[in-house]
């Protein structure tokens, strides 16, 4: 079992040379060089988990939020399904800070859904924890926004939980359609990778 707490980002320096770690399952990982030039993870990167590659380096876009009593199991343990409640705070607390409050999108006729999610668990947290989530955009397409999370400790900085949601805009009348200009405009300075 992994019983040591990696750091942040799943780049980090091993013994004064750059590495990755790739996450293989909630209780394995490797960890391996990176390309001389710190450019690109070369045979690296686990393209099965993409959250667990190399990021560039884009700001996230963060929340706080403590474990409350209601959210933990018998143990204590924060229970599973409740990381899917805390990407959405992340992705709502964001566009809330970026300007443009959920209710303002519903309001013009937009209405986000979620299409897919990811979830990959790492460790446990625990009730009182304070946890720090933390959401990029990745990437826009014409219908689609695809974000990633990383739930961390706020103290100890160790991940938590990782994973993505994959939204789609919705008309009205439930029928796809373009994310708005202004959305557009203000995840894509933020994404990761532009195009999809």
């Amino acid at each position: 079992m992994m019983s040591r707490d990696f750091p942040l980002s799943p780049v980090f320096t091993l013994d004064r040379e750059a590495c990755i770690l790739i996450l293989i399952s909630n209780e394995t990982a490797v960890v391996k060089p990176m390309s001389t030039t710190g450019s690109s993870v070369d045979d690296a990167a686990d393209t099965d988990h993409p959250e667990a590659t190399a990021r560039p380096e884009v700001a996230a876009h963060q929340t706080r939020v403590r474990v409350r009593f209601p959210e933990a199991d018998q143990q204590g343990i924060v229970h599973h399904s409740v990381y899917l409640h805390y990407f959405e705070l992340g992705r709502t607390e964001m566009l809330r800070d970026f300007g443009l409050p959920y209710t303002k999108l519903e309001k013009q006729g937009t209405h986000l859904v979620v299409t897919e999610t990811k979830l990959r668990f790492i460790r446990s947290a625990y009730y009182d924890d304070v946890l720090l989530v933390k959401t990029h955009v990745d990437r826009l397409s014409r219908v689609r926004i695809y974000l990633s999370y990383e739930v961390l400790r706020e103290q100890s900085q160790a991940i938590v939980c990782a994973g993505s949601t994959t939204l789609a805009a919705l008309d009205s009348s439930g029928k796809p359609t373009a994310l708005p200009s202004e959305l557009r405009q203000l995840l894509g300075v933020r994404a990761r990778s532009q195009g999809g």
